[in-house]
């Protein structure tokens, strides 16, 4: 099986949907899947030397330099920006297709949908199979192993909320 991610990241955009993207990455390729990266990544060179970094099989800028494999390839996509209607995310072409869904997510056609988010109890407007709630953010490896050496005795987590990845607001 082949897991291909689909995500794209600009100044304009922020940087989320590449950074969730990459988490997932990262824990398929430390166990040893084969791992594509398609996606755009202009004008912030802090998110291409992560993707560039962690060892992704291949990596295109562009779809069109793809050739999927619809009896092994399994898409996730994390977008708000491609049509519904792109031949690239076409059912026919991929064995299954997972999409990172919140409430600007298009309704893409899909397996299954995953909403990483405080709430459990979120399913959006589709009537496809979802998977929603803390449990399913994908956090990069690096987080993860700081979040579990929190002292229990500390009694306090510290979150930091951030508005987009590319934080074009300031407000990080």
């Amino acid at each position: 099986m082949r897991y291909v991610l689909r995500a794209d990241a600009s100044e304009s955009i922020g940087a989320g949907h590449v950074m969730r993207s990459s988490a997932i990455a990262e824990e398929l390729i430390a166990r040893g899947e084969n791992v594509v990266f398609l996606g755009q990544i202009s004008g912030l060179p802090w998110v291409e030397e992560r993707i560039a970094s962690l060892g992704f099989t291949m990596i295109h800028d562009y779809p069109s330099e793809f050739i999927s494999k619809p009896e092994s390839d399994v898409l996730i996509l994390d977008s708000y920006e491609i049509s519904i209607n792109d031949n690239f995310i076409a059912p026919e072409s991929w064995l299954h297709i997972v999409v990172i869904v919140d409430g600007k997510t298009p309704d893409y056609h899909c397996t299954l949908r995953i909403h990483p988010g405080i709430d459990s109890n979120w399913i959006g407007e589709s009537k496809t199979p979802i998977l929603s709630g803390p449990k399913y953010i994908p956090f990069r490896s690096s987080l993860s192993r700081n979040i579990n050496t929190i002292s229990p005795k500390q009694g306090i987590i510290k979150i930091a909320v951030v508005a987009g990845g590319a934080d074009p607001y300031g407000l990080v």
